[in-house]
């Protein structure tokens, strides 16, 4: 499978880095870009419930650790783009945003439209008919990882954000401490579910030969960071689980070492359109 590097426009910088049974992941030797290069599930979208009452806790207390701070906007009109669950479009709406989702999984998009009364759009984005100009903001929450055609994706957002919007993204970070420690193992690359792992670097580059200028960005602590990537060289059927308390106390104290020098598993990027 032959795929060009979005970043650098080629492909003669790809050089095999890591042989999955799935495909490999290239690396390009020029902006540190990786690729993964295979099939990818062809299945459309993730039909993402959140059950259980501890786990909704923990999953929306990761929200507002991630994106509690979009609270200092005034009422924006937001488009989630990858909305699975509608958990963030749900808190975001309680920051008092106007907030549609998008995902190109139907059944998602009905529970939430049915649990949460939110409008939502169903398809891939670039095939939408939706007015230039139209978002505030648009946000990806571990959804541009997945992207086959990101070039393609990131022109859409642009046409219809506002004039000064914002782009709100977070995906696993392909230069933390974690990914350099773990390699091939490493929870970020999901073979073969990501198509590309991303660093601040090379993501900066490509937003910006596209139109958006990078206003913020930093490093998040995450549980499927170091400790459970710990667990993956475990074959104890008794071990191998990230609710290890070796691994969760071991792994999550230097998982937040890294954090605390910007190289944890999950980047955030908060952008800016420019014409």
């Amino acid at each position: 499978m032959k795929k060009k590097c979005p970043v650098c426009q080629t492909a003669k910088h790809l050089i095999t880095k890591y042989r999955y049974r799935e495909g490999v992941v290239s690396v390009c030797k020029r902006c540190d870009l990786a690729i993964f290069l295979g099939p990818m599930p062809k299945s459309a979208g993730a039909d993402i419930a959140e059950e259980g009452v501890v786990f909704q806790y923990l999953k929306r207390l990761v929200l507002r650790y991630e994106f509690n701070h979009l609270k200092k906007y005034q009422k924006l009109r937001l488009l989630e783009i990858g909305s699975g669950s509608g958990e963030l479009a749900k808190m975001l709406s309680r920051q008092g945003h106007r907030v549609e989702c998008n995902d190109v999984d139907l059944a998602s998009l009905k529970r939430i439209s049915r649990k949460f009364k939110l409008k939502t759009l169903y398809g891939p984005i670039d095939t939408l008919k939706i007015k230039d100009k139209t978002y505030d903001g648009v946000v990806f929450r571990h959804v541009f990882e997945h992207i086959d055609n990101p070039e393609v994706l990131v022109a859409t957002i642009h046409r219809i954000l506002k004039n000064n919007g914002k782009l709100f993204i977070t995906q696993p970070n392909y230069n933390s401490l974690c990914r350099r420690i773990i390699g091939k193992n490493w929870t970020g690359f999901s073979v073969p579910n990501h198509r590309y792992s991303w660093s601040l670097s090379n993501f900066k580059l490509f937003l910006e030969v596209n139109g958006f200028k990078v206003i913020k960005t930093r490093t998040f602590f995450s549980h499927f960071g170091l400790p459970l990537n710990l667990s993956q060289f475990v074959k104890n059927k008794y071990l191998n689980t990230a609710l290890n308390p070796l691994f969760l106390v071991v792994g999550s104290v230097f998982e937040l070492f890294f954090v605390l020098v910007g190289r944890g598993q999950n980047l955030f990027i908060e952008a800016e359109k420019y014409e």
